[in-house]
């Protein structure tokens, strides 16, 4: 039995709308750097799924009521060493907020079991 943390990580498709509510696509390259920032710091990265015809949608509302409908690539990480983890994610958190422009980033995490 191992014991680590899996996160996950919600990242949009397009930009917040703008003050005419239209939203532009985020490009694909800022997607595949962070992959590749995830991949270079847990060794490992899923992300799903495949196809952003695929991508899943969701739905919030806003601290005002204002309802947002975004779409989203899950990517999914499995970390052993859960303290690195917890750091590297309060930090990059405010990175993805900035680097996709958008109000809230949605991290989730929990301790999970390895079964070997």
């Amino acid at each position: 039995m191992a014991l680590g943390k899996r996160y996950e990580i919600y990242f949009p498709l397009e930009y917040n709308p703008d003050e005419n509510g239209n939203r532009r696509p985020i490009e694909k390259e800022k997607l595949a750097q962070t992959q590749k920032e995830l991949w270079e710091e847990f060794r490992g990265v899923t992300i799903a799924p495949e196809s952003e015809h695929q991508a899943l949608k969701g739905f919030w509302l806003d601290e005002s009521d204002q309802l947002f409908m975004d779409t989203v690539l899950p990517a999914i990480v499995y970390v052993t060493d859960i303290n690195k983890a917890d750091h590297f994610f309060r930090q990059a958190i405010t990175i993805y907020k900035e680097r996709f422009q958008q109000k809230e980033i949605f991290i989730l995490s929990w301790i999970v079991e390895r079964i070997e």
